[in-house]
C-alpha cells in the first residue's frame, strides 16, 4: 500500500468514487477548507461539495484552537451541505434543528475507519481516539441566507426560507513520527502505526460517502438511529470525567452516555448534570 498519489490523480480518484452524490475539489494548500467553503457565494441549492487539501496551516478546530497536521500524513477535508429550513413554524411545521449532528458525524467517521482501527473510540462530542489518544477531530460551522421565491410575476407571496450552508470539516492524523507527536502538547496518534496505508484519496472517498448517508439519514430521523451506535465506541462512558470552562472546572463526576439530543450526561455529587454543545470541554480524570 501506498501514501498518496500526485494531486492530479488524487483528485481523479476522488471524482470517480464521488461523483454520483458530490462534487469534488482537491486543493495543493489552502488556510482552512471549512473557511474556502464558507467564503463561496452560495447561489442556490446544490449537491454536496468535498474539499481536501493537502497542507492547511491555518485549520481550526473546536473552541477556537488550530489544527495542524503534517501535511504527508494527514488527511484534511470539508465537506458542504445545503438545505431549505422555515425560519419559523409554518403550517405546523418547526424548523429541524441541528442540535445532535456531530454525535451522527462521529458515528459516521468512526463505522468508516474502524476496519482500520478496530479498537478506535468516539470521546463526546466527536473526537476520535485510539488507546486514549486524539488522531481526529471534527468541526461544524454552518451559515444562513434569508432567500426570497416569491419575487417573479404571477408568484402568490409565500412564508421565507433559509438557506443554511452546513460544512463539516475533518482533520485525522494517518500516521504520526516520534518528533511530530512530541511537538504537539497533549495525547496523540495516527490512525495508522506505520507510514504505510492505503491512498489518501481512498479513505477520502469512503469518508465522504459516509457523511453523505449520515446527513441524508440525520434529515430523516435525527439522533434516533444514531444514539445505540455511539454507545459502541464511547470512550466516556463510565469514566470519571472532569468539565471545564477554559482551565475553570465546572464540575466533576462519572459520564453516563447521551441524552435524548446528544448532550453529554454527567452523575455529580449535586445529582444529575447535562453537558451541551458548546465552549466547554471535557476530560477524563482517569
Amino acid at each position: 500500500m501506498t501514501t498518496s498519489l500526485s494531486a492530479s490523480a488524487d483528485a481523479a480518484l476522488l471524482a470517480r468514487s464521488c461523483g454520483h452524490f458530490a462534487d469534488t475539489e482537491v486543493l495543493g494548500s489552502v488556510g482552512s477548507t471549512n473557511q474556502y467553503l464558507l467564503d463561496q457565494k452560495l447561489v442556490g441549492l446544490a449537491r454536496p461539495k468535498l474539499v481536501w487539501t493537502h497542507e492547511q496551516p491555518a485549520g481550526r478546530g473546536r473552541r477556537g484552537r488550530s489544527w495542524v497536521g503534517q501535511a504527508q500524513h494527514s488527511l484534511m477535508f470539508s465537506m458542504q451541505f445545503l438545505r431549505q429550513a422555515r425560519i419559523a413554524a409554518v403550517d405546523g411545521l418547526p424548523p429541524i434543528p441541528l442540535y445532535g449532528l456531530p454525535i451522527a458525524v462521529g458515528v459516521a467517521l468512526a463505522e468508516t475507519l474502524a476496519q482500520y482501527a478496530p479498537e478506535l473510540q468516539l470521546k463526546w462530542p466527536n473526537d476520535l481516539l485510539r488507546s486514549g489518544r486524539k488522531f481526529g477531530g471534527i468541526l461544524i460551522e454552518t451559515r444562513h441566507r434569508i432567500m426570497s421565491i416569491n419575487n417573479r410575476p404571477g408568484f402568490q407571496p409565500v412564508h421565507p426560507w433559509q438557506l443554511e450552508q452546513v460544512v463539516i470539516g475533518v482533520g485525522l492524523n494517518l500516521y504520526l513520527d516520534e518528533s511530530w507527536r512530541q511537538s504537539i502538547g497533549q495525547p496523540a496518534c495516527g490512525l495508522f502505526d506505520t507510514a504505510t496505508y492505503p491512498l489518501r484519496a481512498t479513505i477520502a472517498a469512503q469518508l465522504a460517502l459516509a457523511l453523505n448517508d449520515a446527513w441524508l439519514q440525520f434529515q430523516i430521523h435525527g439522533l434516533e438511529s444514531v444514539l445505540p451506535r455511539w454507545q459502541n465506541w464511547d470512550a466516556l462512558a463510565g469514566q470519571p470525567v472532569r468539565v471545564l470552562d477554559a482551565e475553570r472546572v465546572l464540575f466533576e463526576g462519572v459520564a453516563l452516555g447521551l441524552s435524548p439530543t446528544g448532550t453529554l450526561l454527567v452523575r455529580t455529587s449535586a445529582g444529575q448534570q447535562e453537558v451541551s454543545f458548546g465552549d466547554v470541554s471535557v476530560r477524563s480524570t482517569t
